[in-house]
């Protein structure tokens, strides 16, 4: 299907995407970004160790709601193509696809540090030290279940019945999440949504809740559930720095605790610049005009510098 936008005609796949698909393209993308702003000095037959490109400048990734997961699992795969010498490889293999990489397949480095808005997935399964923190709790287990359910049910509802029935199946859940308070956000997200010039298409916002969709597809398939091992904060926190903010005004959080317990005391022992900043009096939409923008530019900012 083809929208039109500011930006020109966009064309979207009817079913949406995999995370494993989207995070090849972020690997796609950082190629290009690479290659544009001259991150590398040669890439024809030549090697560059990490330090020397991170000497160069920062390829930082910065991602939000669950674009942190393929933004994770693209990170963490990055990684994984870094050799224990610490030189960059070329890939011989698309990586978790067993077709061979084309000759476009240039170097590629792992981001120097992420920054993550409001989404922390759990630790890497390698992580040792894991620190004790209360579980999530059965309300949490269960709003989060509610809210996931009804948004990937509206969008099958538009991809297999069609789109009226799609706006139908929306409102419904809607008035479902609303009357009995399942909905995770609370009004000052709600703000921000309806503050967008121009609002946006029902339809499409149908659409965008395919995450949802191949979240629970995902996990009822083998291959589904192999993509999603690399769904995990770094391993090594002092090679890849990440930055955790989130806003506490809403009903859940969309954290794992062990995760952020992991990245504040990467931050009170020093081991690396790691943090987990929580964000008062923002919810979801933290770094909007709306909420706490300039906060969290200046958090950025910092943690880049660092």
């Amino acid at each position: 299907m083809t929208e039109t936008t500011n930006l020109g005609p966009v064309v979207r796949r009817r079913g949406g995407y995999t995370f494993d698909e989207m995070a090849n393209a972020f690997r796609e993308a950082s190629k290009v970004l690479r290659k544009e702003y001259s991150l590398f000095s040669s890439l024809d037959g030549a090697s560059s160790t990490i330090g020397e490109e991170k000497a160069k400048n920062k390829f930082i990734g910065i991602f939000h709601d669950w674009g942190v997961v393929p933004g994770l699992i693209w990170a963490n795969r990055a990684f994984q193509d870094v050799n224990v010498t610490g030189t960059i490889k070329k890939a011989q293999v698309a990586p978790h696809s067993g077709t061979p990489a084309s000759e476009s397949d240039l170097l590629v480095a792992p981001p120097d540090e992420l920054v993550l808005f409001d989404v922390l997935l759990p630790p890497h399964p390698e992580t040792e030290n894991l620190p004790l923190v209360k579980g999530t709790s059965v309300y949490e287990i269960f709003i989060a279940l509610s809210y996931r359910g009804i948004f990937a049910l509206c969008f099958m509802v538009q991809l297999y019945v069609g789109k009226v029935i799609g706006v139908g199946a929306f409102v419904m859940g809607m008035i479902i999440l609303k009357v009995f308070q399942l909905s995770p956000t609370h009004n000052i997200d709600a703000k921000v949504i309806k503050s967008r010039k121009p609002p946006m298409d029902i339809n499409r916002m149908i659409y965008m809740m395919y995450p949802y969709y191949q979240m629970f597809k995902s996990m009822l398939t083998s291959k589904g559930r192999k993509w999603l091992e690399d769904a995990t904060l770094p391993k090594d926190l002092s090679q890849m720095p990440v930055l955790y903010m989130y806003g506490t005004d809403k009903r859940i959080m969309f954290h794992d605790y062990t995760s952020k317990k992991i990245l504040e005391r990467e931050h009170e022992e020093g081991t690396s610049k790691s943090n987990a900043i929580a964000v008062d009096n923002a919810g979801h939409w933290l770094y909007s005009d709306l909420q706490k923008f300039q906060f969290c530019f200046d958090c950025v900012v910092s943690f880049v510098n660092g």
